[in-house]
């Protein structure tokens, strides 16, 4: 019996802020990146992800891996959705360098070899992608579901405006205005 992989589906609507280049991207596009360059096609957009991925430090081989060897498939959504990348494939690229030969026989942009050299310095100092979840909440919706932007809600400043708050099934709030930010 084989295992059905929906993250790899063309149609698959996740997307994640990737780790180096801080973009929001779909996987399914990272996927199509990583079969050309798997294949020696080196398509002229995104030299930079190209170079990061053969150095390692992009997250999509990680998660091919992961997925193959574990069946585990949490990059999948019929719908578009912004989601996370798990922290164990974070932590596995986080020490990665890409070095300046490799830049160079990519030919990366100006821009993406900025953010390639400030990845390369976070990894020397031991740096974390990411260190912890932020104080602040946000409300996670699926994009799908947005109309028009939503108006700001303040976090409440008493108990009462807790109370309020969390009835109302405004969490966020909530939650924030129980840790203070």
């Amino acid at each position: 019996m084989t295992f059905p992989i929906k993250t790899y589906d063309p149609a698959n609507q996740f997307q994640f802020v990737c780790p180096v280049f801080k973009a929001t991207t779909k996987i399914a596009s990272c996927l199509t990146l990583r079969d050309l360059v798997w294949r020696g096609e080196h398509p002229e957009q995104r030299k930079g992800c190209q170079c990061a991925m053969e150095s390692g430090k992009c997250p999509i081989p990680v998660i091919v891996t992961k997925i193959t060897r574990l069946r585990n498939d949490p990059y999948h959504s019929d719908a578009p959705k912004v989601g996370a990348l798990e922290f164990d494939i974070l932590d596995a690229i986080a020490p990665v360098l890409t070095s300046d030969r490799a830049m160079q026989r990519h030919g990366v942009s100006a821009g993406e070899e900025k953010l390639l050299i400030k990845a390369n310095e976070d990894a020397r100092n031991g740096v974390r992608i990411i260190t912890k979840p932020p104080r602040r909440i946000e409300r996670v919706v699926d994009m799908e579901d947005v109309k028009a932007p939503a108006a700001a809600l303040p976090a409440p400043t008493d108990a009462s405006e807790l109370v309020r708050a969390a009835q109302s099934g405004d969490m966020a709030a909530a939650i924030n205005a129980e840790v203070g930010s």
